[in-house]
């Protein structure tokens, strides 16, 4: 999904779909390259679904943002093109409403 008139891309893996297509942890990785490459797109993130069903989300930008200073907004880290944290909420849409309002006000 797009958010932000498409500067904003995000993904989501639930832990039913990781079980159901048996997915490694690695795939929702790879995805996140696939989308970030998408033209015009600032932001791409990929919130897995843990155990306890929270989120762990994974930031890549091209160079036009620097994720990690999103990330280290949530409590996590990273680098300025790779960065993650961890989302404690078990709603996705709050864990999306979050990101994107973390994205507002970084750009």
């Amino acid at each position: 999904k797009t958010s932000k008139g498409g500067s904003l891309i995000y993904s989501y893996v639930l832990q039913d779909d990781s079980k159901e297509l048996n997915l490694p942890y690695s795939a929702s990785m790879e995805f996140i390259n696939v989308i970030r490459a998408i033209e015009n797109v600032k932001l791409a993130a990929v919130f897995k679904q843990q155990k306890d069903y929270t989120y762990r989300v994974s930031l890549r930008s091209s160079g036009d943002t620097d994720v990690s200073k999103i990330a280290i907004k949530f409590g996590g880290g990273g680098h300025p093109t790779a960065a993650g944290y961890h989302c404690n909420s078990k709603d996705i849409n709050h864990c999306i409403k979050q990101l994107e309002n973390k994205f507002n006000t970084n750009n």
